[in-house]
């Protein structure tokens, strides 16, 4: 998704927020009666941030081992980054991440694919886009009714 955004980017000279292409996925989702979780959506941010991060730290690395003339490895620059977000997270005593259930990661994803492809200027990609906005949303909805079925049989066993 990254290296879709990022295509995007330098094909139409604009840059993408990813905070405020989620807010629009949930504004999406509210819209057509699904509801997600607001601490889930702030678990995506984070998610998407540290996965931007990483992207960003990919580039310098690269632009790092060229410099000095040294063989790259995105196993070794995966690693060092890994390394580094977890120290400074353990040194901040930040608490463990919300494990977001996988249809709610999977619709924001498909449906942020989507609004990126809304920016191309090609209305085969905007339609492509739009397609993959209401397809991530119906994901986002499946998700919504498990959780009421599930919410409903937990109900009738307590009775």
């Amino acid at each position: 998704m990254f290296d879709l955004k990022h295509e995007i980017e330098q094909y139409t000279g604009k840059k993408i927020d990813i905070d405020k292409q989620i807010d629009q996925v949930q504004r999406e989702a509210k819209a057509k009666g699904q509801k997600i979780d607001d601490r889930y959506i702030k678990q995506i941010k984070r998610d998407f941030y540290r996965e931007d991060k990483r992207h960003k730290h990919r580039a310098v690395w690269i632009a790092q081992c060229a410099e000095v003339d040294i063989p790259y490895s995105t196993v070794e620059a995966d690693m060092q980054f890994d390394m580094n977000y977890v120290m400074a997270k353990s040194a901040k005593g930040e608490g463990k991440d919300i494990d977001v259930p996988i249809p709610i990661m999977v619709g924001a994803t498909i449906s942020l694919c989507g609004l990126f492809l809304v920016f191309v200027p090609l209305p085969g990609c905007q339609t492509a886009g739009v397609w993959l906005i209401n397809t991530g949303v119906g994901i986002l909805g499946s998700e919504a009714i498990q959780k009421w079925d599930q919410y409903d049989r937990d109900q009738k066993v307590k009775k």
